[in-house]
């Protein structure tokens, strides 16, 4: 479990400390190509551990997650992205915006409908910097920034397979002899696996459903990246290395996800 400090920041800043441990909103602007205007898509899981295939740990994680956490409107203190893959882990679900604003005041991505969307765990592609938050409720919230230190030993080569219940990213990933990604979603809710680059770029979702289903994805990336998985309900994405009858093509551009794309 992550430990929060909470802070009453109705219109003050928001402490921050540092712990070690689809369809989106029209209205959110998620771009990372720039300020407001431009929209794009919003592992290891929302609670900073990567489950993988019995149980172990697999891939880079996050040692030290930048927490923030209040109770209504707030700015939070500055946070540096660096390259590669960041996230925001926010609570509540629903009841709050999130702008991501930099140095100079722009908005790079604001947050609202995707916070459901992508079950609170969105990716967020926005060039390496300094920004901060603006948070608007009338709720107790939090937001953990979480950035994967990748080190020695830490890319994943398949067959591997990512377990969980909750939201959560797996990687780096070599994709160089994935040819599918076999999905068994056993909930009711709905589910989503998005594709990221090395450095964090958005490259289309994979797939998509809701309930209980089984899934083999054909995928063909080539190169070194992320998953991130928006669920709620225990899954398993097994990447494979062999050739068979697939469901569907990964889906890139404008069609959903975290990060660098709109939609």
């Amino acid at each position: 479990m992550r430990r929060r400090t909470f802070v009453t920041a109705c219109g003050a800043t928001a402490l921050a400390g540092c712990f070690g441990s689809d369809a989106d909103d029209p209205d959110d602007n998620e771009s990372g190509d720039g300020p407001a205007g431009n929209e794009s898509d919003g592992a290891n899981s929302s609670d900073g551990g990567n489950s993988s295939d019995g149980g172990d740990s697999l891939g880079a994680t996050d040692p030290e997650p930048v927490e923030y956490s209040g109770s209504g409107n707030a700015t939070t203190e500055p946070f540096t992205v660096r390259p590669g893959l960041t996230i925001l882990d926010i609570e509540p679900m629903t009841g709050l915006r999130v702008d991501v604003i930099d140095a100079t005041g722009d908005v790079w991505r604001s947050l609202e409908g995707d916070i459901q969307n992508y079950k609170s765990f969105i990716p967020i592609d926005v060039p390496q910097g300094e920004y901060t938050m603006e948070i608007r409720t009338d709720r107790d919230w939090s937001v953990t920034v979480i950035q994967p230190t990748v080190g020695d030993g830490d890319l994943v080569t398949p067959p591997a397979t990512l377990e969980n219940s909750e939201p959560a990213y797996l990687g780096p990933i070599d994709f160089s002899d994935v040819n599918s990604v076999a999905i068994d979603h056993t909930g009711v809710s709905e589910f989503s696996l998005k594709l990221y680059s090395l450095g964090g770029e958005y490259l289309g979702e994979i797939y998509a459903n809701q309930g209980i289903f089984e899934a083999d994805v054909s995928l063909n990336h080539g190169g070194q990246g992320w998953i991130v998985c928006a669920a709620v309900s225990d899954y398993e994405v097994t990447l494979e290395t062999d050739d068979g009858d697939t469901d569907s093509m990964l889906r890139s551009g404008d069609d959903g996800g975290g990060g660098n794309s709109s939609a």
